[in-house]
């Protein structure tokens, strides 16, 4: 569910096949949506179809692991608070919640905290941390 992102590639973008894809060149700069995951080299599965494993193949194939669940993802290295934690699918996310990667292309962090607006994002799939209790 993303709630402001009517007309913005986010509304696109968080119904990629994995979170290691969720990224995009914008007008202010370079934008990654889970980059914590991403330098670790994994990400989480969104669509699993016959056409998504073949694109997950394709990063597995360069070393990059993919994850079912949250908990697997995350579980070793943090304690999970939903919605609190902000790599849960629960928890909403935003361009300004420091969670994100934002790199500007001006140096000026204000001009892109100004012009682009705050937009709320979750990921279309359920936390399986409940699962773990």
């Amino acid at each position: 569910m993303t709630t402001g992102l009517d007309n913005h590639v986010l509304k696109l973008i968080t119904r990629f096949h994995s979170t290691l894809v969720m990224n995009y060149l914008s007008w202010f700069g370079l934008v990654n949506l889970y980059p914590e995951w991403t330098l670790q080299k994994c990400g989480l599965i969104i669509t699993d179809t016959p056409a998504s494993r073949t694109c997950h193949a394709k990063y597995v194939d360069r070393g990059y692991t993919f994850y079912r669940d949250v908990f697997e993802l995350t579980q070793p290295l943090e304690e999970h608070v939903c919605p609190l934690n902000p790599y849960c699918p629960t928890s909403p996310r935003s361009l300004h919640d420091g969670h994100c990667l934002v790199e500007p292309f001006n140096s000026n962090r204000s001009d892109f905290q100004n012009s682009e607006r705050d937009m709320t994002l979750l990921l279309p799939v359920p936390c399986s941390f409940n699962n773990h209790g």
